[in-house]
């Protein structure tokens, strides 16, 4: 065997193990959304990232011993399709079981082949995983959106003359990653947007008649909890009108993946966009839930990764703009809603 090719069957199962692990890791961070407090943030990513442990163990075994690499990849490529059979798209066995089997069958092909391509010296494995970490680490990121699209182009009146009305405002915040989810997912408050109340009371203030108001957020668990619809259904029954915000939030994991392994390859060198769509759907319940007004709001965000974007970070971070987007969605949302005179006193 050519030593070229004999050098490039020894390092294509290890490399390939190397950019898969960070792959990985990036599933973890999700734990941000969904844990509060950094004991529950550390716990979270200490147990969503036990299979990265187990690969580098793997790793770390095989590259001494490519039989070992050979059976468990394999065995963890069944395992997966075994485990997440029927609860993802087809995308997600591809992503996860298609590299694991890859590498096992060029560790197999090296276990083979042992003979002629295992190299006198071997750089440590430690080594080269470190240049990999670090590269994915230190890459830094920079924002931005786009402008608000359906926006409110129509005259703004004020009508401080109004007589003050009750108001239920209704919040759904709901996430998606297409290719993963098979539905949008609520999320429970704690998960929203950090300021989310801040930035509502701030909008609030576009609307110049709102005299009483209360507000409830919709979360996935209430549908086995009935006295949070029953303390809803009570709101909307006394309340004069019901305003109803749906804001979700969406991604593409196609996009998402090819990104993060592209960036891997090139260790972070060459910028990547990272794009996640935002929209905002209004809808306004007189007392006998007649729908009165709808509206709908959208913006995107693109989040460009590179290593030397690090330095641009404290300027354009992704939770600035989010907020920047969310303030917009309800501004723009709630004047057009004093615009017209929707909320009429009875």
């Amino acid at each position: 065997m050519k030593l070229s090719a004999a050098k490039s069957l020894y390092w294509a199962p290890r490399i390939l193990c190397m950019l898969f692990i960070p792959f990985l890791m990036l599933f973890s961070l999700d734990v941000f959304d969904e844990a509060s407090g950094f004991k529950e943030v550390l716990i979270g990513l200490l147990m969503h990232n036990i299979p990265v442990f187990i690969l580098i163990i793997i790793l770390g075994v095989s590259w001494r011993y490519e039989w070992v690499g050979a059976v468990l990849f394999n065995a963890l490529g069944f395992f997966y399709i075994w485990w997440a059979w029927g609860k993802f798209d087809i995308y997600a066995y591809l992503f996860i079981s298609g590299p694991l089997f890859l590498i096992g069958l060029l560790f197999l092909t090296g276990w083979i082949k042992r003979s002629d391509i295992r190299p006198r010296r071997i750089q440590p494995a430690s080594s080269v995983l470190a240049v990999i970490m670090v590269s994915v680490l230190m890459s830094g990121c920079a924002s931005f959106r786009s402008q608000l699209e359906s926006g409110y182009k129509g005259e703004v009146k004020r009508n401080p003359d109004a007589r003050p009305v009750s108001v239920l405002f209704v919040f759904s915040h709901v996430r998606q990653t297409i290719g993963y989810d098979a539905v949008p997912k609520l999320q429970p408050k704690r998960n929203a947007l950090g300021g989310f109340d801040d930035i509502f009371s701030d909008a609030l203030r576009e609307i110049s008649n709102v005299g009483t108001y209360a507000a409830h957020t919709e979360e996935a668990e209430d549908v086995n909890r009935p006295e949070r619809r029953t303390k809803r259904d009570s709101l909307m029954q006394v309340s004069d009108y019901t305003i109803k915000i749906r804001i979700e939030s969406k991604k593409y994991m196609v996009g998402h993946f090819l990104g993060t392994l592209f960036s891997a390859v090139t260790a972070v060198v060459v910028p990547i966009p990272y794009t996640y769509y935002y929209s905002m759907q209004t809808e306004v319940l007189d007392q006998n839930r007649n729908l009165l007004a709808s509206y709908h709001r959208e913006a995107r965000l693109t989040k460009w990764v590179e290593a030397l974007l690090i330095f641009a970070y404290p300027f354009h971070p992704e939770e600035r703009k989010r907020e920047e987007i969310y303030m917009d969605f309800l501004h723009d949302t709630f004047r057009q809603i004093e615009s017209e005179g929707v909320l009429k006193a009875k």
